[in-house]
């Protein structure tokens, strides 16, 4: 016998709890396309309980595939690493660290490109003089919109200019 007496909207109710809590389990993961042709997870939004990660993460995966996505880039931040198991057991591979989170990813095609990661930068730059000694400048877009600030073209121009300088 229920503690109320022949009411079942307590039961009814508690049925639809649970029932939103299975369907909100069973929502993808919230993600974002790239240019490229992959799909990035918003890892602000990546649940905390391996379980409905592993349910989330494996109907993202279907509808991705099924949406024509090449690759997933999966960001787990430091204080979710116990998704990483979980990742894993669905494909995911490491791409890179970094000291608050692991970059994973999970080719959906298979001749899918993947980039190698940056370790190292090489700057170019140049500096061009016109005949009224007028020198070349750039102006950076950041955001869609100019910075405001001008700068020589490339990053190492103290360099050029130094070497250029000593020229002189």
């Amino acid at each position: 016998m229920y503690p109320w007496t022949g009411n079942l909207r307590p039961h009814v109710g508690l049925y639809r709890q649970v029932s939103l809590h299975y369907t909100a389990r069973m929502e993808p993961l919230s993600a974002t396309p790239n240019p490229f042709g992959g799909i990035v997870p918003d890892p602000d939004f990546l649940p905390a309980d391996p379980s409905e990660f592993a349910n989330r993460l494996n109907r993202s995966l279907r509808e991705w595939t099924g949406q024509g996505y090449k690759l997933v880039w999966l960001e787990v931040p430091l204080n979710r690493a116990g998704l990483v198991p979980v990742a894993a057991v669905e494909g995911f591979t490491y791409h890179h660290a970094d000291d608050s989170y692991v970059m994973m990813l999970k080719r959906l095609e298979e001749e899918a490109f993947v980039p190698n990661y940056s370790t190292h930068y090489i700057g170019a730059g140049g500096v061009v003089i016109n005949a009224d000694n007028e020198i070349l400048v750039v102006r950076e877009k950041r955001g869609g919109v100019g910075s405001g600030s001008f700068k020589l073209p490339g990053p190492a121009w103290r360099t050029i200019c130094a070497d250029r300088a000593l020229r002189l």
